[in-house]
């Protein structure tokens, strides 16, 4: 609407952000003949007194935008547009023209249905992006995710989106955007004040603002031309989702990518969604009893937070609820008042409940059917620009100048026979075992032939179900020693199978660069990983050290600062005390049996990609510094000083910056009532359909939720340790604990 009136075109919208007399005088304009074009955003149409208004409008045409969300089996259903229809009919029913960029043919007869079309003509224009250029990267895990954005970013600046899956996962990467990679980001969800959502679309638009991390809320309105990348962190749902929310992309008509982050573990959420985005039959019963406990006389005047509430859905949840309560004649909108609905209550039909529970049933089947395709998407080695055009009905032809990484790939010299009888395995979870079977053989026979033309082929098979191929295919990967196998490989240190880890670990030793030294390290300061998966990564760091000596001398130099600390807290843990030359053999795994009785002590080899001799040099600048001391019998001791250095926070940031950023608490301010708080961390993540919560989002979850009232006095020492490590947060009097659900328990606040 903007652009439009700086072209002195009288335009105007109308949606849930203005007051309600604001909207009564654009209505006036439209009325009046002074408005050419008028956006209503489709929840208007529920409101009485906007039906009545709207009524008064003379319109020449009605133009429905992305017409998809009519559709039940749409991948992006909104209830409200049910009703445009009606509206259409009060305003005389004009012309009607309805937009999609992203309909199936299946989609296409929903929106001429329920907009109550009469013999439409039907344009369907081609579905080829050529501009646009397609890439699945295989992220097996949150820390493979990051390094993989760590990429990306970093090879430009460029305008670009991140799609995320949840609101937590959207604020999470664009702090991680900010503070690791050095990039101007902001992130945007449907969670957040209308005017903070509204300040990131208008900087981003204007180009103030490279880039936005974003759930699906991000999208209608942005027509931004010069994206020159989409990047999914997470899997969509649908292809249709994938392919509108990627053809953002482009728009200038100049190269642009299309990057999909893939780990089968992305199913589970999209799982989740579809299980839970739609109520049940009990739960469209108790819905359907909340409603009536809240009315009189047969009409009840709610708001959409009264029915979360009352019910404990998901809003979303309520919303598709009540579409299907209509539907089975149980209950009728009669106009809302502002944001409150007027609801007319009657008996809920057993045998309508039961129609009405099949449709959701039928509907939920088709969705996971289109996560399939999704999921085939992202596996396959075929054309995936011929997937997309395939699955919307487009016969054209299959052309681009840098197609996809699929195509891309094909390009360089044919790769050996094992490769293609890889690439025509089909990586899902209904192989049988006897494909499963010759998949490992495929994957055995590559890495024993040792060529690099089998690394795209492996670095998929990273990503598999079977954790057996996963595990060999490192393995493969290793044997052929190609340094472009080293990042897929670092994201196979965080695999749930210790096995996999195993060869990943071994594979990183056998190729030897020294970019896999940090996260070496990181496995060694793992207390709860397997005993051999230490040992390996020790071998791993010597076989890196003795292949590359010099490299490792700069390393050793860069990680002075941290290794102090490390030195320090080694010999302020010691139960006896060690010579100097003892604490070194420590450190670095030394076979020696002077520090044979320490091997299960925690630190022992966490310095192991070091020489001896430059953990001693460290030892002794400590000992110059007087930070260290040596005792009557030639043993290291802690000084005041040590000890005052050691409670202080680190100088330098630790050698892996992933690593840092995922363990280490991120302190954010609180919007809405608690604005004048701070909030900890981000204590939980989505992670297989479950939320992982750390230590202290354990402790708050069962404080909050479970009213464990004991766990206050642990969580206010926390939440103190917490304020005195952030100065900006001097001045707290008392740390206020969120109390639990539950209105009586009211807990007071904890002095500081």
């Amino acid at each position: 609407v903007d652009g439009l009136v700086e072209q002195d075109v009288p335009a105007a919208y109308v949606n849930s952000t203005l007051n309600t007399s604001e909207q009564r005088r654009r209505l006036h304009l439209a009325a009046a003949g002074d408005l050419k074009l008028l956006y209503v955003a489709p929840e208007r149409l529920r409101s009485r007194r906007f039906q009545t208004a709207l009524a008064q409008v003379e319109v020449s045409l009605l133009a429905v935008d992305e017409a998809h969300c009519i559709s039940h089996w749409g991948h992006d259903f909104r209830p409200d547009y049910l009703y445009i229809a009606d509206a259409s009919r009060r305003m005389g029913s004009p012309p009607t023209l309805a937009l999609t960029a992203t309909a199936t043919p299946r989609v296409q007869d929903e929106i001429v249905s329920a907009l109550e079309l009469r013999h439409p003509a039907r344009i369907v224009t081609g579905f080829n992006r050529p501009n646009l250029t397609f890439e699945v990267r295989a992220t097996p895990s949150l820390a493979a995710k990051l390094r993989a954005l760590q990429s990306l970013l970093g090879e430009n600046d460029e305008a670009g989106i991140i799609y995320t899956g949840t609101r937590r996962a959207a604020e999470e990467v664009a702090l991680f955007a900010q503070e690791v990679l050095g990039q101007k980001a902001a992130f945007y969800h449907a969670g957040l004040p209308a005017d903070r959502r509204t300040d990131v679309q208008e900087r981003f638009m204007a180009g103030d603002l490279q880039l936005v991390v974003a759930t699906n809320a991000f999208g209608m309105g942005i027509d931004r031309p010069d994206l020159r990348f989409v990047i999914h962190y997470a899997m969509p749902g649908t292809l249709e989702a994938y392919y509108q929310q990627a053809g953002r992309a482009g728009r200038d008509g100049l190269p642009a990518r299309c990057v999909l982050l893939y780990s089968p573990k992305d199913r589970a959420l999209q799982e989740w969604f579809i299980e839970n985005d739609a109520p049940s039959r009990s739960e469209l019963k108790t819905l359907h009893a909340t409603i009536v406990r809240a009315t009189q006389d047969n009409v009840t005047c709610l708001s959409w937070e009264d029915l979360a509430l009352a019910s404990g859905f998901h809003r979303i949840k309520v919303r598709v609820g009540l579409s299907q309560l209509e539907q089975a004649g149980a209950l009728m909108r009669l106009g809302d008042e502002g944001t409150r609905l007027r609801l007319k209550v009657m008996p809920l039909d057993p045998q309508h409940l039961r129609q009405v529970t099949a449709q959701i049933e039928a509907l939920q089947e088709y969705k996971r059917a289109q996560l399939a395709r999704m999921i085939a998407y992202a596996e396959s080695d075929d054309c995936r620009r011929h997937i997309i055009l395939d699955h919307f009905g487009d016969p054209g032809p299959v052309e681009a100048p840098r197609c996809c990484d699929n195509c891309l790939a094909r390009a360089v010299p044919a790769a050996t026979r094992e490769k293609h009888r890889m690439q025509r395995a089909k990586r899902t979870k209904r192989q049988s075992p006897a494909e499963v079977k010759r998949l490992l053989q495929a994957v055995v026979a590559m890495g024993e032939a040792g060529s690099s033309d089998a690394l795209p082929a492996l670095i998929k098979a990273l990503c598999h179900e079977n954790g057996n191929v996963r595990r060999l295919a490192a393995s493969a990967l290793g044997k052929i020693g190609d340094p472009q196998a080293v990042q897929p490989l670092l994201g196979c240190l965080d695999d749930e199978k210790p096995q996999v880890r195993q060869y990943a670990i071994t594979a990183l030793g056998r190729i030897g660069d020294v970019a896999a030294i940090p996260s070496l390290r990181r496995v060694l300061a793992e207390t709860d990983e397997k005993y051999y998966n230490h040992r390996g990564a020790r071998t791993a760091l010597k076989r890196i050290q003795a292949r590359a000596p010099a490299t490792v001398s700069v390393i050793e130099v860069q990680l002075l600062k941290e290794d102090e600390r490390l030195i320090l807290q080694c010999v302020a843990d010691l139960p006896h005390r060690l010579p100097r030359s003892g604490v070194a053999k420590l450190l670095v795994g030394s076979a020696s049996k002077r520090v044979e009785a320490y091997r299960t002590y925690p630190l022992f080899g966490l310095m192991s990609g070091l020489r001896r001799g430059a953990v001693m040099q460290q030892v002794d600048r400590l000992i110059e510094r007087g930070w260290l001391r040596l005792d009557d019998h030639r043993h290291l001791a802690l000084t005041p000083a040590g000890q005052m250095a050691l409670t202080q926070e680190p100088t330098a940031k630790t050698s892996d910056p992933i690593t840092d950023f995922l363990t280490r608490p991120h302190p954010r301010s609180l919007d809405g009532p608690w604005d004048a708080g701070w909030a900890l961390d981000l204590h939980s993540r989505f992670v297989d359909a479950r939320q992982e919560r750390s230590e202290t989002g354990e402790l708050v979850y069962r404080f909050k939720y479970q009213g464990e009232r004991a766990l206050c006095a642990d969580l206010a020492d926390r939440l103190a340790v917490f304020v005195r490590k952030h100065p900006e947060l001097a001045q707290v009097e008392a740390i206020v604990p969120v109390p639990p659900s539950p209105g009586e328990r009211a807990y007071q606040p904890v002095p500081l």
